[in-house]
């Protein structure tokens, strides 16, 4: 399965928010190889947290399930199959005035209470093992003493 975060945040919580490009990658190889049914290929959480002047226009995406599709961005054209995606939305007061381990600590919490979208995934997804993915999850952050 591929795993992945998109990141939309404003400059100054960027020295807070440094480790998610590393974590990113730890959570891409931990998942890499892994499957857990053949309608869920990709999963990728996109995680929203800008200064109060921009929140307006940074809107969190509800769950969205693309099973097959084809976009082109400048010329090149990217397929997406059987792909689960969502939004989440940290709290920028908080993360402002935390240490990058807090915040870290406040992102897999939000990941783990995000789970509770595969609780109404859409009917197309029949062969997905959620209860196996939120464990596998859990047991990377617990490795890692975030949760």
């Amino acid at each position: 399965m591929d795993f992945g975060l998109s990141m939309h945040i404003t400059e100054e919580i960027i020295p807070q928010m440094n480790f998610t490009n590393p974590l990113e990658q730890q959570l891409k190889t931990y998942f890499n190889g892994k499957s857990y049914g053949k309608d869920v290929l990709s999963y990728t959480i996109g995680i929203t947290c800008v200064s109060p002047q921009f929140d307006p226009f940074f809107k969190v995406n509800k769950p969205k399930y693309i099973e097959d599709k084809t976009e082109t961005h400048d010329g090149f054209s990217v397929r997406i199959d059987k792909s689960y995606e969502y939004g989440i939305k940290l709290n920028y007061n908080k993360v402002l005035n935390a240490s990058e381990e807090e915040v870290k600590k406040m992102l897999a919490s939000s990941i783990m209470e995000s789970l509770s979208h595969l609780d109404s995934l859409p009917r197309k997804i029949k062969d997905f093992d959620k209860e196996q993915f939120r464990a596998d999850l859990e047991s990377f952050f617990k490795d890692r003493q975030l949760i």
